[in-house]
């Protein structure tokens, strides 16, 4: 399973085992990531 997040200067598809690694590096801001954040920690 493949997760698309967009951000101001992103827009890639990430696998969930990336996310967590990801995040610390970004700051999560737009609604679009958190919705990712909760459907993931679901």
């Amino acid at each position: 399973m493949l997760l698309r997040l967009k951000r101001e200067f992103l827009d890639r598809w990430i696998l969930p085992s990336e996310f967590f690694e990801f995040t610390e590096h970004n700051k999560i801001k737009s609604k679009v990531d958190l919705w990712v954040v909760k459907e993931i920690l679901n």
